[in-house]
């Protein structure tokens, strides 16, 4: 993403909004919530659900995806909502703030309009456009909530287009609860993400209850600025404007889950993780699933460093599928069972592609779970809730819990970064001296430094810049690959581990990128080269890929893949899964 499309969402970050602490590290824990509401039964999760789904194909043709031209500057990416046919648009006050070029608005239907600021303020952020509309155009809308407060407790569920621009995969979903609610702002569990800016919070009858405004640290602190707002400073913000659909409000107690808990977990729990058991069959059903499936866990270990690579799970009495690129370069592999007990472990099948690898055991896991086939695709659908089983984790039944949250789609192969700019020559190449290495490189990690000459990558010799950056884009984000250098006349030999050059890589060169980078945490070294994946709203660790995620039948549907920012796990359908062959 362009950094001015960064900046605009960060901006949302007022200095009025209270800071949690950074993670410690690589290895931190996203921040957990501070409060639960009373756990709701399995029931209840499905009639969310059914509700959600039925509201989305409405609330998503009422959501748009902005592009703002700032002092002709690359585009600034944004959200907003259509609140009107004549086309009036609610999003945040900070997308808009030194606008100086051409807004556009671009339409779930796939039209592109021009729009008109007519207003925002910073304060508040909140602004108003409005869509210059062909002769008699109308636009899909959606009602504006206005007056009464959502109840904690209430479910909600937000769309946006986070990272701006992907056409494979639509509007994002996030499902929720409210945590508080006051005058200006709701606080909720959809968690949101930097490009969500001014995209609309809905309740479950499809009002808009607020606009999308500002993050922290911690993933449960997601603030919107309430619908009220944006109506009461209407005069100010857009005089003589087409005014919006206002829905007549209602009583909602029904729509909350009363009562609180605090919490200790450790990790991300979203408020729907806390499922209370009941005495019915349904649940009970469920209860052994998760059971079964969190047996079936495993920690792939090196067993030379006595340190975790990853976590897999068993598809077969002693077979293990788990995240290929975590594991492809340990040559003495081990897993420790749910139970403790520990097997040699051995890889014996890959899949580049889907970056899976398959490693058979000395000793058969406890317990295992087939995936899903190929009937996996309607079922892993935006708006599912899914949860993840893990082991020794301090939640009151062991798991974590959230929805589906796109399209499937295909996600191409990133190129291969270290980090490194080279010389130009006189002829406009590129020679194979290194000009500049970017603070917080992989190749600074390495030690690699400005005036280094490669000479060889992977062991293939490289006459010029391009040859050398070509020979390492060819490798995967998360491979390591040995580069040959001429120092002072010396031959020095590194080993980085290629990335992508994604926003964390790049935090050395504006502070935005480190503050995004904070707020992400620790991320997968591959993210990309997926035949096929979607992606949910858990918040797992880098090291926690390879877990499986289950519908509310407690089915095996998809298995985590990728963590890629706060609030974006990737997970390859189960359909994906094969059986590698027998030795």
């Amino acid at each position: 993403m362009p950094l001015p499309a960064l900046a605009a969402f960060l901006l949302g970050l007022s200095d009025a909004v209270r800071r949690t602490a950074p993670p410690g590290g690589a290895g931190a824990t996203p921040v957990g919530e501070r409060t639960l509401f009373r756990a709701p039964e399995v029931g209840k999760f499905a009639e969310v659900e059914r509700m959600v789904g039925a509201r989305l194909a409405a609330a998503e043709a009422a959501t748009v995806r902005l592009e703002v031209e700032h002092s002709g500057m690359a585009k600034i990416a944004g959200s907003g909502v259509v609140v009107s046919p004549e086309g009036l648009v609610l999003t945040a006050a900070h997308n808009l703030e030194e606008a100086t070029g051409v807004t556009e608005v671009f339409l779930a239907d796939g039209r592109k309009r021009e729009a008109e600021v007519l207003g925002y303020d910073h304060n508040s952020d909140t602004g108003v456009l409005q869509i210059l509309a062909k002769e008699g155009e109308r636009f899909s809308y959606a009602e504006i909530r206005d007056g009464d407060r959502m109840l904690p407790g209430a479910w909600c569920f937000a769309l946006g287009h986070p990272g701006g621009n992907d056409e494979g995969r639509g509007v994002v979903l996030r499902v929720g609860q409210v945590v508080a609610t006051s005058a200006p702002v709701v606080r909720t569990t959809c968690k949101l993400a930097s490009g969500d800016s001014g995209g609309p919070l809905f309740d479950l009858d499809g009002r808009v209850a607020a606009v999308h405004s500002r993050i922290t640290e911690d993933i449960t602190e997601n603030f919107h600025v309430r619908t009220p707002v944006f109506v009461g400073a209407w005069t100010d913000l857009a005089p003589g404007a087409m005014v919006p659909v206002i829905a007549q409000p209602h009583d909602e107690a029904d729509r909350s889950e009363s009562g609180t808990v605090a919490s200790t977990t450790g990790n991300a729990v979203p408020v729907s993780a806390m499922m209370r058991k009941m005495p019915t069959d349904t649940s009970k059903s469920f209860d052994r699933a998760v059971a079964r499936t969190r047996a079936a866990i495993v920690s792939i270990e090196d067993a030379a460093r006595n340190e975790r690579l990853c976590l897999g799970t068993a598809i077969a009495p002693a077979v293990v599928v788990t995240k290929a690129s975590t594991v492809t370069e340990t040559a003495e592999l081990q897993v420790r069972f749910a139970n403790g007990q520990i097997s040699a472990a051995y890889l014996v099948a890959g899949d580049d592609t889907d970056d899976l690898a398959y490693l058979r055991l000395s000793e058969p896991a406890p317990s295992y779970i087939r995936p899903l086939g190929d009937e996996v695709v309607p079922e892993a659908r935006r708006g599912r809730f899914v949860v993840t089983p893990l082991p020794r984790t301090d939640s009151p039944l062991g798991y974590e819990a959230g929805t589906i949250a796109s399209n499937l789609r295909e996600i191409a192969r990133a190129r291969g970064h270290l980090g490194i700019q080279f010389a130009g020559t006189k002829d406009g190449s590129f020679g194979r001296t290194i000009k500049i290495i970017y603070t917080g490189s992989i190749a600074q990690d390495v030690g690699m430094m400005p005036g280094d000459t490669i000479v060889s990558v992977g062991g293939i010799e490289v006459h010029t810049g391009t040859e050398a950056k070509k020979a390492i884009q060819a490798y995967y984000p998360g491979e390591t690959v040995a580069i040959q250098v001429l120092r002072d006349g010396s031959e020095h030999l590194f080993h980085p581990r290629i990335t992508s050059d994604h926003r964390i890589n790049l935090s050395g060169l504006d502070p935005h990128f480190e503050r995004v980078a904070i707020i992400d945490g620790p991320t997968s070294w591959r993210q990309t080269g997926f035949s096929q994946v979607t992606q949910h709203d858990i918040a797992l660790r880098p090291d926690q890929m390879g877990t499986p995620l289950l519908d509310l039948k407690g089915r095996f549907i998809a298995l985590s893949i990728a963590r890629v920012d706060r609030v974006t796990t990737l997970a390859l359908p189960s359909s994906a899964i094969q059986q590698p062959p027998r030795p």
